[in-house]
Order: C-alpha cells, then sequence, then structure tokens
C-alpha cells in the first residue's frame, strides 16, 4: 500500500512504498541534508570513522606491493613513485591532521616523514556534480593549509601524467576482471 508524503525539500507531493522515506529523490534529500550542519558534522564523523576501517573511496580499489588504494588515482601514484624511488617505504597514513575546524586523514606517508595527498584536478561534469566540486574545492584549501606545517607531496592526475593514469586505471579494470573469473572458477 502506498503511502502519500509532501517531499520537505521541492514541497511536490509524492507516493511511496517505504513509511520512513522523506524526499520525493535523491537530489532533494542531497540537497536539504548537506545545508543541515548537524547532518554535516553527523556525516563528517561517520565518514572519518569508515576511514579508520578502510572503507572509503567511490574509485576502482585495489592494492600496489601490499598498500591498499582507494582510487585508481593512489595506485597510479605508487606505482609512478616507486617507479623513480625504489627504495622508499610507502604506507598508508595513519591518523589524522586537524585545525581551523578541519579533520582529514592524508593518503600516505614516505619514510615517516613525507606526507603525501593524492587529488584529482579534473572538474566534475553536470549542475549537481559541479556543486559538489565547489565544496570539493574549498576543502581542498583547507587541508593544504594543514599540510603547510609538515614536508608534503600534493599529487594530481597531471603530476603522474594523464595517460599514464588512463593505463592504470585499465590494468585494475582487466586485474579485476581476472580476479572475478578465477573466483568463479573455484
Amino acid at each position: 500500500m502506498p503511502f502519500r508524503k509532501s517531499c520537505p525539500g521541492c514541497g511536490k507531493s509524492f507516493e511511496t512504498k517505504v513509511k520512513s522515506k522523506k524526499f520525493c529523490c535523491h537530489q532533494c534529500a542531497s540537497v536539504f541534508n548537506n545545508a543541515d550542519p548537524l547532518v554535516k558534522e553527523k556525516l563528517r564523523i561517520a565518514r572519518l570513522k569508515e576511514i579508520e576501517k578502510g572503507n572509503v573511496g567511490y574509485g576502482l580499489k585495489a592494492e600496489f606491493e601490499g598498500i591498499r588504494c582507494d582510487s585508481a588515482l593512489e595506485y597510479a601514484f605508487l606505482k609512478w613513485y616507486k617507479a623513480s624511488h625504489p627504495e622508499a617505504k610507502i604506507e598508508r597514513f595513519k591518523g589524522f591532521l586537524e585545525g581551523e575546524g578541519v579533520k582529514y586523514q592524508p593518503d600516505f606517508i614516505i619514510d615517516g616523514n613525507i606526507i603525501v595527498e593524492v587529488k584529482y584536478t579534473s572538474p566534475y561534469i553536470g549542475e549537481r556534480l559541479s556543486e559538489k566540486w565547489k565544496t570539493y574545492l574549498s576543502s581542498q584549501e583547507a587541508k593544504k593549509k594543514l599540510l603547510e606545517n609538515h614536508k608534503f607531496l600534493w599529487v594530481t592526475e597531471r603530476d603522474i601524467g594523464v595517460r599514464f593514469y588512463r593505463k592504470c586505471i585499465e590494468e585494475i579494470k582487466n586485474s579485476s576482471r581476472v580476479n572475478l573469473k578465477l573466483k568463479a572458477v573455484k
């Protein structure tokens, strides 16, 4: 039996089979929830907890020489850096940097003293994603400011090389397909 509701985001009336559903669409829920500072803080805390567990990233997940990569760009960075610095000891950054209302976890640490932040620089396309991109860019400035007190590398796909980065994406995808086929055979 469908429930008739009014969306607090846009005000339109809609029907749903889920009693607890509040919004007519994902876009209304996103705009409404992301505007509320309490919701933002809860999301930030939940995200930090997930980062501590290693459950992050929307990109392709991979592993390079035993190091977890939460995106193809992180994988490409490790492969790129290790090619020219084979003796470097790279590991995931443990802990957080915090200050001026910002708390975040950098990606890697090299030889125990160089913090690495790997970031994608090409803007997202589409109206909704463009708004997300503006937030993303403003958060990057805050992160850079925190890193100023440390030795650090701020690495982008442009630093690594876009062609190399794309090859790494294909490598991860092909590796994932092979692993799926192997699991299916077992």
